[in-house]
């Protein structure tokens, strides 16, 4: 068997502690993988914080308020691995990602979302029994209803995310969405340790490899 493709996106705090200490503001989220697609936030009241020793000894970035940031091109991924807070920050919706480009989307409060982005409703205890069901803990993906990810694992506070994306998306915002006419909208808020984005499907294979890894990385 060989090994996995490498991400097109890496997002792991645990590789900044050169540049950042605890409780720093992140001016530059660095990509790990190698692409150079780092995300600059020049409005510092708009940087997530710098948090260490909080996932298994590792640090994470913690969003709070209106934080969020652009990244450097649109991606359009394939597979997505997330590992985030279970119970983020006094929000029912997050969005992890959003598109400012190319959607122009619309969406309500029932649970029926059309467009471009990523987004948790996190109103309920995220689970591997109830991620996916009924109105709350949905990934919500361009298609305009939530489909459950591939899988979930998750300890009392962070939860590992695994997405296959099947039709048309594209990101290029983190930590925010955009909707035309409104703007910015739909903050998340909790902590991320890590993002990677693969820009096609991984197989079956790959994607349990690397969720092992991550789980045993993050001990989940």
């Amino acid at each position: 068997m060989g090994e996995p493709p490498n991400p097109v996106y890496d997002l792991n705090p645990a590789n900044w502690v050169s540049q950042y200490i605890n409780n720093d503001l992140v001016q530059t989220i660095y990509d790990s993988s190698g692409n150079g697609y780092d995300a600059t936030q020049s409005d510092s009241a708009a940087r997530s914080t710098f948090k260490t020793g909080i996932l298994n000894g590792l640090p994470v970035l913690r969003f709070a308020a209106a934080h969020y940031y652009p990244l450097p091109i649109l991606f359009s991924p394939g597979t997505i691995f997330i590992v985030a807070s279970s119970n983020p920050i006094s929000s029912n919706y997050g969005s992890f990602f959003g598109d400012s480009v190319t959607e122009g989307r619309s969406w309500t409060w029932s649970g029926n979302l059309s467009g471009g982005g990523i987004y948790f409703d996190f109103n309920n205890t995220v689970n591997s029994t109830n991620f996916g069901g009924g109105a709350h803990n949905k990934v919500f993906v361009n298609s305009g209803s939530g489909v459950a990810p591939n899988s979930v694992t998750r300890n009392s506070a962070f939860t590992l995310m695994t997405l296959d994306i099947t039709n048309n998306l594209h990101l290029n915002l983190l930590g925010v969405d955009y909707r035309t006419g409104v703007g910015l909208e739909l903050f998340y808020r909790g902590d991320i340790a890590r993002i990677l984005i693969f820009s096609q499907r991984l197989t079956t294979l790959d994607r349990q490899a690397i969720t092992a890894q991550l789980m045993s990385t993050y001990a989940l």
